[in-house]
């Protein structure tokens, strides 16, 4: 029930943010910060990020007068499980004026007359969004959040049957799991008529067009060092998970004070706050795990875990990998803990001192 309310809510909120009250004094100029949230909803996962979108609006944002800006972009399926009929998207400033949230739509991303449904799931896309972002908000400092499914440094297409209608799965004892962000995108067709499009993380990075601060993925399994190393060169901090994520996501309440109230974002309290909030339930759903990663120090984790390969070279092919630590709980061990693939190749006491203390740098 409240998935159906809060998916009419935004609906509604949708329309509203078409009129709003132009007597508010815009910033001019060049903006300090800028958010982007990136909510690409166009799969079994619409109703959790409109619950997202409807609880981020409770958070304090910053006016229009600021050169601060909180901007959401979503796209979602008319209803659930619909994945024929064709949605656009929009790019919205989320804002507040006399102690209220007001919406803005920036702007509105419909299918080109040649194709038969708008697809936020590509390359091209994402780009194209943080370019408008980039021409209405020329910012000093640029953060953004991507909330969708995720499959970490899995190759496009690699996953050959995701999970689009029920990503809830059961234990030995029939006892299910919560639901999670994992695996796919964006499905179009109905019945077993259907397409998946999804981004590979080579393509999300070229996409990029600009050197953002930090990168906060609300999605499953981005927390490896493969995502990490690939996105270093466009942002300085990451926030991201190495398991999965429950639906429910990151706490989207706290969200604007945290990254807007401080001198700088404050992606330890972002963190923190999802994890408290994960840590307080119960059961299967007392489940959550979040890394910050300062990407500027990659290169020492790359350098001190070459040398362990280097040495240990003939352990990688041996069947000791199957012991590793995995992050997927669908019996697949694309997902790993790095410090423990380390020990079981065997790495020296000093060896594992030099990894730890790269990373933990």
């Amino acid at each position: 029930m409240k998935k159906i309310i809060s998916a009419l809510l935004g609906a509604v909120s949708l329309l509203v943010a078409a009129s709003c009250d132009k007597s508010e004094i815009h910033h001019k100029g060049e903006y300090e910060d800028v958010f982007i949230y990136l909510g690409l909803g166009y799969n079994n996962l619409s109703p959790s990020l409109m619950d997202d979108y409807i609880e981020m609006q409770e958070g304090i944002m910053p006016g229009k007068s600021r050169d601060e800006a909180f901007l959401v972009y979503m796209h979602n399926t008319k209803t659930y499980g619909d994945y024929h009929t064709d949605t656009p998207a929009y790019l919205i400033q989320v804002y507040r004026e006399s102690g209220q949230t007001r919406l803005d739509t920036l702007k509105t991303y419909k299918a080109e007359a040649s194709a038969s449904h708008y697809i936020s799931a590509q390359a091209s896309s994402v780009k194209n969004v943080l370019l408008d972002v980039q021409e209405l908000f020329p910012s000093r400092h640029y953060g953004m959040m991507f909330s969708s499914h995720g499959t970490g440094w899995l190759p496009e297409g690699y996953l050959t049957k995701p999970r689009v209608s029920d990503l809830s799965l059961t234990d030995e004892n029939g006892v299910a799991f919560p639901a999670t962000k994992s695996v796919g995108a964006q499905s179009i067709g109905q019945g077993n008529n259907m397409t998946t499009y999804e981004i590979d993380i080579m393509d999300l990075a070229d996409a990029i067009p600009f050197k953002m601060d930090y990168i906060i993925f609300d999605a499953c399994l981005m927390g490896c060092v493969e995502v990490a190393w690939q996105l270093k060169d466009k942002c300085d901090m990451l926030l991201f998970s190495p398991a999965e994520i429950l639906t429910q996501g990151f706490k989207y309440s706290t969200l604007s004070w945290n990254l807007f109230s401080a001198e700088r974002p404050d992606l330890k309290a972002v963190a923190n706050d999802y994890f408290d909030t994960i840590n307080s339930q119960s059961g299967y759903s007392q489940s959550a795990t979040v890394t910050l990663l300062d990407c500027r120090e990659l290169y020492a984790v790359a350098d001190s875990f070459r040398a362990i390969c280097s040495s240990h070279e003939s352990y990688l092919s041996t069947s000791l990998r199957n012991t590793v630590q995995p992050y997927f709980y669908d019996s697949k061990r694309y997902f790993y803990d790095l410090r423990d693939y380390a020990k079981v190749m065997g790495a020296s006491e000093d060896e594992m001192k030099n990894l730890n203390e790269a990373l933990e740098d």
